[in-house]
């Protein structure tokens, strides 16, 4: 693809427009079957501290957006619950107002945290969000109203590697020589070097072709849904493919890739705070 094509395509994006959507498979369509809003939370340190940006979907096909930013925070672990609440009320209400209806299912991946910060920072970050669950079902006059709720962290940099031995081959001496490559795009690993106290997984979305692939660690820290696993991982395989600034797989959910950017552009280069307007409803990053 050209780059006059690839400008064109964030054009359109920023405008409003819709380049491509998933066509779901099977396996990921309990996604697809409910009211779902997915979104990603992600942190960076800009010249005015960290930070903290938010990309949620509002439409069933997940190519609708609602953007917030704040920055100046002096730490990673110390994300005031009122601002994370703020955060989730507004892409809450812009959903019921695309939806006429509150969501069933609520997907979020949080990047940016260690092990040890998962525990300090994501309760938190829960408690906000069920806050704001029930803010919906009082607005919505929904009686009982307990959506689902998937929450999860994501890891890009680790040591773990993966390889696949598509064949084998005999040099001269008739010895044996496995022929070693990278793991194929949408590989996933649920057992053996996966934690044993909370259910996670390693993906490798995209297909590496120099170097080594370093996998996508994606760690499950609630769940209250009766999503599979399986299904949990193909509905985040099938969204690497749903970033508009790649034709291709990036190797994490596009809400999140675009969470990202947002955040880098704030923290480096806008530095203030992007809350309010109708460019929230716009991929005005891209």
């Amino acid at each position: 693809m050209s780059a006059a094509s690839k400008i064109i395509i964030q054009m359109n994006q920023k405008i409003g427009g819709t380049a491509w959507e998933i066509i779901p498979s099977e396996a990921s369509k309990y996604a697809y079957k409910k009211r779902t809003m997915y979104g990603a939370l992600a942190i960076s340190k800009g010249k005015k501290g960290f930070t903290l940006a938010f990309v949620g979907t509002l439409d069933s096909t997940f190519t609708k957006v609602f953007s917030y930013c704040k920055t100046g925070y002096k730490s990673k672990e110390n994300i005031a619950e009122k601002d994370l609440e703020a955060m989730f009320m507004n892409w809450a209400k812009n959903y019921v107002i695309a939806n006429q209806a509150g969501p069933e299912l609520i997907m979020i991946y949080r990047e940016g945290l260690s092990k040890e910060q998962t525990k300090m920072q994501v309760p938190g970050e829960l408690s906000a969000l069920k806050r704001v669950i029930a803010k919906i079902g009082e607005k919505t006059k929904t009686a009982n109203y307990n959506p689902e709720v998937l929450y999860m962290t994501v890891t890009t940099k680790n040591s773990a590697r993966f390889f696949d031995f598509p064949q084998s081959m005999a040099n001269n001496s008739n010895k044996f020589i496995p022929k070693v490559d990278n793991p194929n795009s949408g590989t996933v690993v649920f057992d053996e070097l996966t934690l044993d106290e909370l259910y996670d997984f390693y993906m490798a979305a995209q297909r590496v072709t120099e170097g080594t692939c370093t996998p996508t660690h994606f760690l499950v820290v609630h769940n209250s849904s009766k999503m599979p696993q399986e299904s949990i991982a193909q509905f985040t395989y099938e969204q690497c493919f749903n970033y508009y600034n790649w034709t291709g797989a990036v190797k994490v959910p596009a809400a999140l890739q675009c969470a990202n950017k947002l955040a880098k552009l704030v923290g480096e280069h806008i530095q203030s705070n992007v809350t309010e307007g109708e460019v929230l409803n716009t991929f005005f990053f891209l």
